[in-house]
């Protein structure tokens, strides 16, 4: 088992706080998420991963990244001992990696695709095992790994796909410029040029989500920076600043989005 806990240097744009291998995992549950970008990958036994309600099996040389503050929980099944590749990464860097991903709050990976990211971990390993470790070093196969794990959710989506190229990219360009205006998704579909039921069939189609849920992710994404980023601009300013005039509904949103109240967000994550 080879562990290493506590170990970023947050002047630096990506840096790993935990992460080790062979590690034999036990039952995890984290109702509220987990403040960083978490990856997960299966050496030997099979576990099971939730995120919200959604079950995975990971099966060796299967991993999963998942996004900051997204709940879920996991677990050994079977009867042979989980053993698991692991790492938390964080730094300035990490929310606009996060912002690359189409859907944001995890990525899953197959099998067939182990050996690459087995390999970027490794070298991070070897590179936190130098005495004394070299933080540039570090930081640099942090990137390469999360940089990669991020990419992959887009390589899943088929971007040189019509529909993708002509409505879903625009739309999502459209979305992330503009989150925090008022955005009416007749509206973005008619500026398409495409009616909005066509709209939400090519996202959900693309996606896995309609245009207001991928909307909600990203305000919702958005918020958590500001809070967390700038723990004393006011609650009713995080929410005009992600999109949402009413701070009483922005609170009904990000609390059913996160299951915790904006201020009490803020109180975990600092």
């Amino acid at each position: 088992m080879r562990t290493f806990f506590n170990v970023a240097d947050l002047s630096l744009p990506v840096m790993v706080e935990h992460v080790g291998a062979e590690w034999q995992q036990g039952v995890i549950i984290r109702y509220q998420g987990f403040p960083h970008f978490h990856w997960l990958q299966s050496q030997t036994g099979t576990g099971a991963f939730w995120v919200r309600d959604k079950r995975y099996e990971l099966a060796p040389g299967m991993g999963i990244l998942i996004a900051p503050g997204v709940p879920h929980r996991y677990e050994p099944i079977g009867n042979e001992p989980w053993h698991v590749r692991f790492a938390t990464f964080q730094g300035s860097l990490v929310d606009d990696l996060q912002k690359q991903m189409v859907n944001s709050e995890f990525v899953l990976i197959e099998a067939s695709d182990a050996p690459v990211y087995e390999r970027l971990h490794e070298t991070l390993l070897t590179r936190l095992g130098h005495d004394p470790a070299d933080d540039l070093a570090v930081s640099a196969a942090a990137y390469q790994l999360l940089l990669c794990l991020t990419r992959h959710q887009k390589q899943t989506i088929d971007q040189h796909q019509p529909d993708f190229q002509q409505y879903v990219g625009p739309a999502i360009a459209y979305m992330q410029e503009h989150l925090a205006e008022d955005i009416s998704i007749s509206q973005l579909a008619a500026m398409l040029s495409v009616s909005t039921q066509y709209l939400n069939r090519v996202f959900n189609r693309l996606v896995q989500q309609t245009p207001s849920e991928y909307l909600t992710q990203i305000r919702i994404s958005h918020a958590k920076k500001l809070l967390v980023s700038q723990k004393y601009l006011k609650i009713n300013v995080v929410a005009e600043q992600s999109g949402y005039a009413d701070p009483a509904y922005f609170g009904k949103v990000f609390k059913k989005q996160t299951g915790v109240s904006p201020l009490n967000y803020r109180h975990w994550q600092t």
